[in-house]
C-alpha cells in the first residue's frame, strides 16, 4: 500500500464534482481520483480496502465545522491532511 493513493477533491456544487469526474483517469488500483460536493453524506467510501489518503478543497473547511467533523474526517484516513485549492 506504499504508493497507493486516493484522493478526494470537494468542490461547491454536485454539477462541479460531476464535471471533474468526467475528467479524471479511469481508477486504476494504485490511484483513484473523486470529486464530490460539500455535504455529500460519506457513507464506505474505500477503494481496494484503503480510505481516501489525500483530500483536496476547493472550498473552505474548518474542523469547526459539523459537516467536517461528523462525515468528512471520519470518512478518511487518520493522518489525511486538508490541502486548499487556489485557482489563479
Amino acid at each position: 500500500m506504499g504508493d497507493r493513493k486516493f484522493i478526494v477533491v470537494i468542490t461547491q456544487t454536485s454539477e462541479e464534482a460531476a464535471d471533474l469526474n468526467a475528467a479524471f483517469p479511469l481508477a486504476t488500483s494504485d490511484l483513484r481520483i473523486s470529486a464530490y460536493h460539500y455535504g455529500y453524506a460519506f457513507c464506505g467510501l474505500n477503494h481496494y480496502g484503503m480510505r481516501p489518503n489525500v483530500l483536496l478543497s476547493f472550498v473552505p473547511l474548518d474542523d469547526n465545522d459539523k459537516w467536517v467533523r461528523e462525515c468528512l474526517r471520519p470518512a478518511f484516513r487518520n493522518e489525511v491532511r486538508i490541502e486548499p485549492v487556489e485557482i489563479t
